[in-house]
């Protein structure tokens, strides 16, 4: 009996030591991506004014927002100035399998779409034979129907997190030195919200139907091979603040000529975790419907933390010209650096043993040159209009990785387009709008585009007050991403929300 628990323990070390292995080198679907920089995002949401202006605001001036955007837009400030802002935000994720039936094996979209729970009584049966089996009871429950495939409705889960935070705590001050116009500015704020999760109920090791995975199906079929599919749940999760210390200057080299610089300091301390949840497997054999399907359990769960840090630098500089401005920002190539712990569990009810691990590295991201151009017109004293495009060339990002690893696929170019508009009804009131286009930095399984992620939309509106010794900012702002992940045996659709209201106090001494 001792020799019997001794061997289910080396059976289950090399079974874990395998599950890790396979975890790091399965792409399965997009989705069960190791730990990495997921959730990092490049993305400013400082500045009010800014943000309800569909962050169209490299060109604009005068005004402390300028710090997080261009920061020769500091010139121009009359006086010293000091801000303080928060915000509320909640992100939805949720996604809705959907696969479709294969000649060969009809049945195995009804198992993998939950819309048939076969009989643990039934492990290692054939399929065809349980389904003409009269002593067995088949019931395959009904699909819905008729619903948008991205919606709350149809997804096969949905999940959301949310929160209030600071915003950012900053101050500009104007120096004239030998006669020359200089501001300097300082801040203390949340750039953004290292938020990622991902999700995948139907995680399936190697995958059934795509072409880049090797088309089990179709070897299956044509070379009369057999071939055993993991069956998993899959779950990831991450979630900490992107804290920014940033210094800026602002020059004024002529009066229609301004140029800045900045310097970023990021860091962010986040906790995450990663767990695969086996359900059973199907060995699939050559035939109509040949495949069999067996529960077997085993939960292999990572948690841990990382500590992101980079060091940013921008440069800036706004030409005026009549009612146009124009401005151009750098943000010059930076490495952003992960240093990551973490410990693993395997449990398996298989042989009622559990094997853990640690682990710790570091790796690095090294982000190439990004550039923003913006343009505003003023036609009238009440009315500001303002546009923007920027460019950050992710595709010549670089990645190392302590271990290295294989479901990182690198990153695509990120295009993004802002429009704002201000408008000051009232002496002391103005309404402001925007838009704000922005692609992801990733590319779904299956798309005809390679070089471009998924479209992210946002709307923002907001108000700026003049009250007594300073003024109130207030903004909403609401995005989508909607995408699908497309294989010869499904497809997936992902949705992804998120929902801002941003509001600060702004004086001016």
């Amino acid at each position: 009996m001792q020799n019997n628990n001794k061997n289910n323990f080396k059976v289950l070390v090399w079974f874990s030591l395998l599950t890790l292995l396979f975890t790091s080198s399965s792409f399965s679907q997009h989705r069960g991506d190791n730990l990495a920089f997921q959730g990092w995002r490049d993305d400013n949401n400082n500045g009010i004014k800014a943000v309800a202006m569909g962050r169209a605001y490299t060109s604009l001036s005068g005004d402390i927002n300028s710090l997080f955007w261009n920061p020769a837009g500091l010139v121009g400030i009359a006086g010293p100035q000091f801000s303080i802002a928060a915000n509320t935000y909640n992100q939805v994720w949720r996604e809705n399998q959907w696969y479709r039936p294969n000649r060969q094996f009809v049945n195995l979209a009804f198992y993998l779409d939950r819309l048939y729970t076969p009989d643990p009584a039934n492990n290692g049966i054939f399929d065809n034979q349980i389904f003409f089996d009269t002593t067995q009871t088949y019931f395959v429950e009904e699909p819905k129907l008729g619903l948008d495939p991205f919606s709350e409705e149809a997804a096969d889960w949905q999940v959301s997190q949310s929160g209030t935070q600071l915003n950012n705590i900053s101050g500009a001050y104007p120096l004239i030195i030998a006669e020359q116009e200089f501001v300097i500015s300082a801040a203390y704020a949340t750039q953004s919200m290292i938020l990622d999760y991902d999700r995948n109920t139907t995680h399936l090791d190697p995958h059934i139907g795509s072409d880049e995975y090797g088309a089990v199906i179709e070897r299956v079929t044509s070379a009369g091979d057999s071939v055993r599919v993991n069956w998993s749940d899959y779950n990831r999760e991450r979630q900490g603040d992107l804290k920014s210390i940033i210094f800026g200057l602002g020059y004024k080299v002529i009066d229609n000529i301004k140029v800045g610089f900045s310097t970023n300091i990021l860091s962010s301390a986040v906790d995450e975790s990663q767990q695969i949840t086996q359900l059973g497997y199907f060995d699939l054999l050559g035939g109509p419907n040949r495949f069999k399907f067996s529960y077997d359990s085993v939960d292999t769960k990572t948690t841990g933390n990382s500590d992101f840090s980079a060091v940013k630098w921008t440069l800036g500089a706004i030409a005026e010209i009549n009612s146009f401005s124009i401005g151009v920002s750098f943000g010059l190539p930076y490495t952003v650096t992960r240093e990551w712990n973490t410990s693993t569990t395997t449990d398996s009810l298989t042989v009622l043993k559990s094997f853990n691990s640690t682990d710790s590295g570091t790796d690095e991201l090294s982000i190439p040159l990004s550039y923003a151009v913006g343009i505003s017109f003023k036609p009238v004293n009440e009315l500001v209009i303002a546009f923007n495009f920027g460019k950050n060339n992710y595709s010549n990002a670089e990645f190392s990785f302590a271990h290295g690893d294989s479901t990182n696929r690198g990153w695509v170019d990120q295009t993004i387009v802002g429009f704002g508009v201000e408008y000051a009804a009232f002496d002391f009131l103005s309404f402001l709008a925007g838009y704000r286009y922005s692609s992801a930095y990733f590319v779904p399984d299956g798309s005809g585009i390679q070089d471009s992620g998924p479209a992210i939309n946002g709307f923002t509106v907001g108000l700026s007050a003049n009250i007594v010794y300073g003024r109130i900012d207030l903004a909403y702002e609401y995005k989508t991403m909607k995408y699908e992940d497309i294989y010869y045996s499904n497809t997936n659709y992902s949705y992804e929300s998120a929902s801002n209201f941003y509001f600060g106090y702004t004086i001016t001494l």
